[in-house]
């Protein structure tokens, strides 16, 4: 009986650690142990073997097995899987069997989430501003790195940034036009001609306005949304004003949650926050902590966590913000995660509970992780 292609795909990644594979490529020689390896010959690269994922900081690359396999040897995504197969002692992938569509088109929108990250992240460090606006938020250049933030540009960058997206995305194999394209870069023209071709409902505000909004140009700080390794999501924070931007559903799929780089489904413990700047906060000091970025904990999301799975034993901190919203939230979702779920409140800790705003200048009560940073570092 044939394998299904998705499971197959999984049993490839899972049976090819990405240290036994950068091991075998010529050039490299592993050093280090614990979770965190990297190389004699490349300090900057990092291999991160519980999330089999691996990033280059001189380089801006980062990604998973697969996307290590395909970086080395120049190839697509089907030959990458093809070999990883073979090197487990897998059937080949038959690629004509059922449907691989949904697979390659995750695949295609994160491959341009990718390039996207990489170019929003240089960005963030050639334009003062916003690289002054991150590092008011208590966060150390190096966290700025690891969490590979990044920057919009404004409206009067908006042409430049994504006619560089767009050439980026075209050499990577990818179609700007396409929908992970327009999710980044916004489409103007023919818009119900374009989500007919790509056999979508039409939007009739979208139709009316001759255009399909995009993340370039906003002026927002972006947050990459990473899971082991690869780009599936952006959300983005306003640098000069305080507003918020997630990605047109039907282009990118529902918002998803946001996990530091601290994080790994083996960590012992784990901390909930509100937001992405409390967990890149919380990745600062060391803790693995998720953010649930307005996406409602159910049974699915604690479960990926690892709430009530016999195979694994998490310690739950529940910190969401101190205000009469998230104590509302801390008992529902306790419920979910477990007895043994401790309550976080972020006023106080260390005798710290106000912070200075560094936009206002004003003097502020603590109410999260992020609050609880700027107030050490006031």
């Amino acid at each position: 009986m044939t394998q299904n292609l998705e499971d197959l795909i999984e049993d490839a990644k899972r049976l090819n650690p990405i240290e036994q594979l950068v091991a075998e490529t010529p050039g490299y020689s592993l050093k280090g142990h614990g979770r965190y390896l990297t190389t004699q010959e490349h300090d900057s690269l990092i291999i991160d073997t519980h999330n089999n994922a691996y990033f280059w900081n001189s380089k801006a690359e980062q990604g998973d097995n697969i996307s290590w396999v395909q970086n080395r040897n120049g190839w697509d995504f089907k030959s990458a899987i093809e070999y990883m197969c073979q090197r487990a002692g897998l059937a080949a992938p038959e690629w004509g069997a059922g449907s691989p569509g949904h697979r390659l088109a995750t695949r295609a929108r994160q491959e341009v989430f990718e390039v996207a990250a990489g170019i929003f992240s240089a960005a963030l460090w050639k334009n003062q501003g916003a690289l002054n606006y991150a590092m008011s938020r208590g966060w150390t250049e190096e966290t700025i790195h690891r969490a590979r933030l990044g920057y919009t540009g404004d409206i009067k960058q908006f042409d430049a940034l994504k006619e560089e997206i767009s050439g980026a995305i075209v050499t990577n194999g990818g179609d700007p036009t396409a929908l992970a394209g327009a999710a980044v870069l916004g489409f103007r023209g023919d818009v119900r001609r374009w989500m007919s071709d790509h056999e979508l409902q039409p939007d009739e505000d979208w139709i009316s306005n001759g255009r399909i909004p995009g993340l370039v140009g906003r002026d927002m700080l972006v947050y990459p949304h990473y899971f082991g390794g690869r780009c599936s999501y952006f959300s983005g924070r306003g640098v000069h004003e305080k507003s918020h931007f997630q990605l047109p559903v039907v282009l990118a799929g529902n918002r998803q949650i946001y996990c530091n780089w601290e994080w790994s489904s083996q960590a012992k413990f784990c901390v909930i926050v509100e937001g992405q700047a409390d967990a890149v906060s919380c990745a600062q000091w060391g803790y693995p902590a998720v953010a649930l970025c307005g996406v409602s904990m159910d049974e699915h999301v604690a479960k990926f966590l690892g709430a009530g799975m016999d195979d694994r034993e998490v310690d739950f901190y529940l910190g969401l913000d101190s205000d009469s919203a998230g104590n509302v939230w801390n008992n529902k979702i306790a419920k979910l995660l477990g007895p043994m779920t401790r309550i976080v409140e972020w006023n106080g800790i260390a005798g710290i509970t106000s912070f200075i705003d560094p936009i206002t200048g004003a003097e502020k009560d603590v109410k999260d992780a992020n609050d609880l940073l700027r107030g050490m570092t006031k």
